[in-house]
């Protein structure tokens, strides 16, 4: 699955030069930059979520870790943030 966006899916072809900006009209330039935002909105999300999900796994694989070599479930707790019932679920 890509998540990843491009500028065209938001219906923008290309990022406008300010010269290109002051030759819009009013309602082109609100369409614009509703777009723009939408895009970076979006972006903003995406690349949110692939942080979140990469410090997750960090987390995830380091107490694994732990647990393979024993040690004692509060430490790993401490070490990662993760709860015992997250841990446990590994």
């Amino acid at each position: 699955m890509d998540i990843d966006v491009k500028p065209s899916d938001f219906g923008i072809d290309h990022f406008l030069e300010p010269e290109e900006i002051n030759q819009l009209t009013v309602a082109e330039y609100r369409e614009y930059e509703r777009k723009l935002r939408n895009y970076r909105d979006w972006k903003n999300t995406i690349v949110t979520a692939k942080k979140m999900a990469y410090e997750r796994g960090f987390k995830e694989g380091m107490a694994e870790k732990l647990k393979e070599r024993n040690v004692p479930i509060e430490e790993i707790i401490e070490r990662t943030g993760l709860t015992e019932q997250e841990i446990a679920a590994l």
